[in-house]
C-alpha cells in the first residue's frame, strides 16, 4: 500500500475509535442524568406534598380566624380590591376596568363600615385596630387618587358618620370634616354630627364654624350645663354680649361657677360697665380665689386708675403665682406713676420680661426715667438683637438716641432695619421725627427753612399714613409740616384728624395754636395753648408757644418770663431766645438783649436773624457805624433781604448819608412792596431831602400797609398839622387815637387842629359877611334915599346874629363829617362786634366815645338802638346804650365805690328829671364793670 492510503486508514480508524468512545461516554452520562431526575422528582414529590399539606393548614386556619372574626373578611377582600385598582391605575390592566375597580372599592368599603359599631360620634369614638386604620389609610389615599367626595360614596348618614370616625382614628381630619359636613346635609340637627363637627372645629381653631354647631346643640339641649358654659366662653372670646345670655341661664338655673361669674365681669369690663364687672370679680374671688381673676381685677383697676387697689389685686395674684408674668407687668404698669416706688415699679418689669412678657418697652422707659440712660438703650440694643424685625423696639431706640441729641446714632439704627420691619408706620414717624429736627437744626442756624427737607420729611409721614391711616402722631407730624410750607388750609384739617385719633395730647393743642398765631388769630391761639397747658404742665414747647401769645398780646412781662422759664430747661432753644431778645428790645433793655444775640451768634454764626438783631440793638444805641456792618454781613450772604435792605437804609439816615440810603430802601419796597417799615423809612429819607409831598406818600402807604403803625400815622397828622391843613389833620389825629386812645400828643394836637379849623371858618364867614354888607348899602343907597342909621344897624346885627347861628349849626356838622368812613353802614350786629374787638384790642376803655371813633353811624334808629342793647348784654356788665358813650373802668385805674357813685348820679339825675329822659342828646350813658373784657 501507498503511504497515501496507510494514512487515510490509519486516520478513519482513530475517528471511528474516537466515536465510539463519545458515544460510550455520552450514554454513560445520560444514564446518570437520568438517575438523578428520578431522584430530583422524588424530592419535588415530597415537597409538593409538604407544601400542599401546609397550604390546606393555613387555609383551615384562615377559615378558622374569619369565623372567629367575621369583618375580616371584609378588609380581606378590600385590600385585595385595593391591590388589583392600583394595578389597573398603574396600567397593569385593561383601560375599561377603573371603574368596576371603583365599584369593587365602593363594596368594600360599605362592608368595612358594616363591621364598625357605634354612631361615629367623635366625642365617643369606637376604637380600630392597626389593620383597620391602615386599610382606612389605604382607601382614602386611593378616593384621593379617584378624585371622588364624601359625597359620591352614596353612603347612608350613619355609614358615613362612621367612615368620618375611623377617618379622624387614622389622622385624616380633612377626610374626618369632609364625612361630618356630608353626615349634616343629609340630616342637620343630628346631635353626634354636631358634637363631631364642634370637636374637629375647635381643633381646628375654627371658631366661627365652632360657634355655629354649639348654636346647633343649643337648640336641641338648651339646658346643658357645659354647652352652655363653652358657647359662653367662645362668645366672650369673640367679643359678643350675647354671652351674658348663656351665663345668666346657668345663674337661673343655680349651677353658676367661680368661672362663670368670672367671665360675667369679663364681660362688663368689655362693655365698660367696671362696676359690675368689679362686683362678679369679687364673688367670684370670694367662692374660689385664683390667679386670673386677681389679674384680671388688677387690670381693671389699672383701668380706672385706681392704683393702689390694682397693686393689692396684683400682689395677691403673684402671690398665688411667682412666675405669672402678666401679673408682674400689671403690677410694673401700676407702680411706674406711684410717687418714690419707681424701683419697685422697675423690678415688676425686669420680672415680666424675664418670664417671657414684651414689656421691654415699659422696661426701658422706667430704666430712663430713673436717669440710667445706658441701661435702657442696653435692653433694647439686647431685645433688638433677638428680634431685629420688631419695629417697635427699634423706633424706641432710635427716639432715645435722637432724643439723647445723637441723630447719626439714630440714622444708623434705622438704616440697620430690615426691609420687614417697615411694614409698620413706626419706623416711618421716627425717620420723619428725624428729618423734621435736622430741618429745625437748619433753620435754627441759619434763619431760613429748608423745603427739600421739609419734602422728605412729609414722605415720611406720608408712608407712615399709608401704612396706618389711624396714626394721630403721622397726622401731627404732617399738619406741622404743611403749617411750615403756608399751605394753613391742609395743616387745618390734618390737625382735625390728628385731634380726633389723640384727643387728649397737648402738642396737637400747641400745634394749633402756632397755626392760629400764623393766621393772626391770637385769641384763638391763647385758647388753644391754654388748652394744651391743662394737658400738660411741665412742657418747654407749651411755655414757648405761650410766651409768643404773651408777645403778640403786648404782654411783654409775661412773655419774658415765659421765654426765660423755656431758656432754663433748654439753652440752646434758638427761637425762644430770639423771642426773648426781641422782648427786651421792646422793653428797651437793649444791653440784655445784646447778650442774647452774641450768645445765638457765637452757636449759630451763620444766623441771619440774630445778626439783624444785632444790628438793629446798635442803631438803638446810636452806634451806627457797627449797626451798617452787621446790615451788610446779612446782606453779603443774601443780597434780597429786605428787612436788612431797610434796617440798612436807616442807619444810613442816621448816620446822614442820605443818598446812600435811597438805593437800598427803594430795592426792599421793590422786593416787599407790602412791608409798611420799608415805606415808613423811604418816608423818612424824603423829609430829610425836604420832599414832604412823597414823604406824605410813603407814609400813608405805610399806614395802608399796617393800619396800626404809629410812627407813619404820627408823622401823617404832624404834616398835615404844620401845613395847617386842618380838616386832614384832625382825620389823621384821629387815626392815631384809633390805635391809642390815650395817646397825649394826639389828644392835645387834635384840640389845637379843631381850634385852628374853628378859627379858619370863623374868619371866612366874616369875611362873607363883610362883602353881603357893602353890597345891600350899595342896593340901598340906590333904591332909596333916606335909610334910618338905627333900621341899618338893625339889620346889620340880624345878620350878624344869623351868620353867627349858622356857624355855630355847621362847625359841629364839619366836624362829624370828618368821622364818616368810607365803608359799609352794616347792621347793630356789626357795630357791637367791632366794640367788642375795640375793647378786646385795648384791654378795656375809659369814657370811650364809640360814635366818635366811628364804629358807630350817626343815623342810628330807635329799633337799631334797643337791638344793640341787645347785643351789647354780651359785651358789658350792663348794656343800655343812649349816646353810645360807654365809661368800663379796671379797678387799678378807678375805685368801684367811685363808679358806683358816679352811676348813681347819673340815676338820680334822670329820676328828677323824669321829662328829658326820653332826649337822647342830653343824658349821657355809664356802663361800668371790673376786669378785663
Amino acid at each position: 500500500m501507498d503511504p497515501v492510503s496507510i494514512g487515510l486508514t490509519l486516520f478513519f480508524a482513530a475517528s471511528t475509535s474516537a466515536v465510539i468512545w463519545w458515544l460510550v461516554q455520552a450514554e454513560i452520562s445520560l444514564r446518570k442524568l437520568r438517575e438523578d431526575l428520578e431522584t430530583a422528582h422524588a424530592e419535588t414529590s415530597l415537597n409538593l406534598a409538604s407544601v400542599n399539606a401546609r397550604t390546606e393548614e393555613l387555609a383551615e386556619s384562615a377559615l378558622a380566624l374569619q369565623r372567629a372574626h367575621p369583618g375580616l373578611a371584609g378588609i380581606v377582600d378590600a385590600h385585595r380590591t385595593l391591590d388589583h385598582l392600583q394595578s389597573t391605575l398603574a396600567g397593569a390592566g385593561d383601560s375599561d376596568e377603573p371603574l368596576g375597580a371603583a365599584s369593587s372599592t365602593f363594596s368594600a368599603v360599605k362592608g368595612l363600615l358594616a363591621t364598625r359599631d357605634g354612631e361615629g360620634d367623635l366625642e365617643h369614638p369606637t376604637p380600630a385596630d392597626a389593620g383597620l386604620l391602615t386599610l382606612v389609610t389605604r382607601v382614602l389615599q386611593t378616593l384621593d387618587q379617584l378624585e371622588l367626595s364624601a359625597g359620591d360614596l352614596k353612603l347612608s348618614e350613619l355609614e358615613i358618620r362612621r367612615l368620618g370616625e375611623v377617618s379622624f382614628l387614622a389622622g385624616d381630619r380633612d377626610w374626618a370634616l369632609a364625612c361630618y359636613t356630608a353626615a349634616a346635609t343629609i340630616a342637620p340637627a343630628q346631635p353626634s354630627t354636631l358634637r363631631s363637627l364642634s370637636r374637629l372645629a375647635r381643633e381646628l381653631g375654627d371658631d366661627e364654624n365652632l360657634r355655629i354647631h354649639l348654636d346647633g346643640l343649643l337648640a336641641i339641649h338648651p339646658d346643658d350645663p357645659e354647652l352652655l358654659r363653652e358657647h359662653a366662653r367662645l362668645l366672650t372670646k369673640l367679643g359678643d354680649e350675647g354671652a351674658e345670655k348663656d351665663l345668666r341661664r346657668l345663674e337661673a338655673m343655680g349651677i353658676e361657677t367661680a368661672e362663670d361669674k368670672s367671665m360675667m365681669a369679663s364681660l362688663a369690663a368689655r362693655a365698660g360697665d367696671t362696676d359690675v364687672a368689679l362686683q362678679s370679680i369679687e364673688a367670684a374671688l370670694t367662692s374660689n380665689p385664683n390667679e386670673e381673676d386677681w389679674l384680671r381685677k388688677a387690670e381693671i383697676h389699672l383701668g380706672r386708675n385706681e392704683r393702689g387697689l390694682g397693686i393689692t389685686a396684683a400682689d395677691e395674684a403673684i402671690e398665688l403665682n411667682r412666675q405669672s408674668g402678666p401679673a408682674w407687668a400689671v403690677r410694673a404698669q401700676l407702680l411706674k406713676n406711684e410717687p418714690g416706688r419707681m424701683e419697685e415699679a422697675l423690678k415688676a418689669a425686669i420680672h415680666a420680661v424675664a418670664l417671657g412678657e414684651p414689656q421691654v418697652l415699659l422696661k426701658a422707659e422706667l430704666f430712663e426715667s430713673l436717669g440710667r440712660s445706658e441701661e435702657a438703650h442696653a435692653c433694647l440694643s439686647d431685645a433688638l438683637e433677638n428680634d431685629p424685625a420688631n419695629a417697635e423696639l427699634r423706633a424706641q431706640l432710635v427716639l432715645l438716641q435722637h432724643q439723647a441729641g445723637n441723630p447719626e446714632a439714630a440714622f444708623e439704627i434705622l438704616a440697620e432695619a430690615p426691609v420687614g420691619a417697615w411694614k409698620s408706620s413706626a419706623l416711618h414717624l421716627q425717620k420723619g421725627r428725624l428729618i423734621l429736627a435736622e430741618a429745625d437744626r437748619y433753620r435754627d442756624g441759619t434763619g431760613e427753612r429748608d423745603r427739600e427737607l421739609l419734602s422728605e420729611a412729609d414722605l415720611s409721614f406720608e408712608a407712615a399714613l399709608e401704612a396706618d391711616r389711624e396714626s394721630g402722631v403721622g397726622w401731627l407730624g404732617k399738619a406741622r409740616i404743611q403749617r411750615m410750607l403756608k399751605d394753613f388750609s391742609e395743616a387745618q384739617i390734618s390737625l382735625a384728624r390728628a385731634r380726633r385719633l389723640l384727643p387728649d395730647e397737648p402738642l396737637i393743642a400747641a400745634e394749633e395754636a402756632l397755626l392760629a398765631l400764623d393766621g393772626n388769630d391770637v385769641e384763638a391761639a391763647a385758647r388753644l395753648i391754654s388748652e394744651a397747658h391743662v394737658l400738660e404742665r411741665d412742657s418747654p414747647v407749651i411755655d414757648y408757644v405761650k410766651g409768643v401769645v404773651s408777645a403778640r398780646r403786648g404782654d411783654m412781662t409775661e412773655a419774658k418770663r415765659l421765654f426765660n422759664s423755656v431758656l432754663a430747661e433748654d439753652p440752646n432753644h434758638v427761637r425762644a431766645r430770639l423771642n426773648r431778645c426781641t422782648a427786651l428790645m421792646l422793653d428797651e433793655d437793649h444791653h440784655a438783649a445784646l447778650d442774647d444775640v452774641q450768645y445765638l451768634l457765637e452757636a449759630h454764626p451763620e444766623l441771619d436773624l440774630a445778626r439783624l438783631r444785632r444790628g438793629e440793638i446798635m442803631l438803638s444805641l446810636g452806634e451806627w457805624t457797627e449797626a451798617e456792618a452787621n446790615f451788610r454781613d446779612v446782606l453779603s450772604r443774601r443780597g434780597e433781604n429786605p428787612h436788612a435792605l431797610i434796617q440798612l437804609g436807616a442807619s444810613l439816615v442816621a448816620q446822614e448819608r442820605l443818598t446812600e440810603a435811597e438805593q437800598p430802601l427803594n430795592e426792599a419796597i421793590r422786593l416787599d412792596g407790602q412791608s409798611a417799615e420799608g415805606w415808613y423809612q423811604r418816608g423818612l429819607l424824603y423829609e430829610s431831602f425836604g420832599q414832604f409831598e412823597g414823604a406824605l406818600s410813603d407814609f400813608e402807604t405805610a399806614a395802608t400797609r399796617n393800619r396800626h403803625h404809629m410812627n407813619a400815622l404820627l408823622r401823617i397828622a404832624a404834616i398835615h398839622h404844620n401845613n395847617e391843613n386842618w380838616d386832614n389833620a384832625i382825620s389823621a389825629w384821629r387815626n392815631v387815637l384809633d390805635v391809642e386812645p390815650d395817646h397825649r400828643v394826639a389828644r392835645r394836637r387834635i384840640q389845637d387842629a379843631i381850634d385852628g379849623q374853628s378859627s379858619l371858618k370863623k374868619a371866612a364867614i366874616l369875611s362873607n359877611n363883610g362883602m353881603l354888607t357893602e353890597e345891600l348899602e350899595t342896593v340901598v343907597e340906590a333904591e332909596v334915599e333916606v335909610i334910618a342909621t338905627e333900621e341899618l344897624e338893625t339889620v346889620v346885627e340880624a345878620e350878624v346874629e344869623v351868620i353867627a347861628t349858622e356857624e355855630l349849626e355847621i362847625a359841629p356838622q364839619e366836624v362829624k363829617v370828618e368821622q364818616v368812613i368810607d365803608k359799609p353802614r352794616g347792621g347793630p350786629e356789626d357795630w357791637v362786634d367791632a366794640i367788642d374787638a375795640y375793647i378786646n384790642q385795648h384791654g378795656g376803655v375809659v369814657n370811650q366815645d364809640f360814635r366818635n371813633l366811628g364804629l358807630i353811624p350817626e343815623d342810628v334808629t330807635s329799633s337799631e338802638r334797643a337791638r344793640m342793647n341787645e347785643e351789647l348784654a354780651d359785651c358789658f356788665t350792663k348794656h343800655k346804650v343812649t349816646n353810645f358813650r360807654v365809661f368800663y373802668c379796671d379797678p387799678s385805674i378807678i375805685e368801684p365805690d367811685e363808679v358806683q357813685a358816679q352811676y348813681d348820679k347819673c340815676q338820680n339825675h334822670n329820676a328828677e328829671v323824669p321829662d328829658k329822659t326820653s332826649d337822647d342828646k342830653d343824658i349821657p350813658d355809664f356802663e361800668f364793670g371790673f376786669g378785663t373784657l
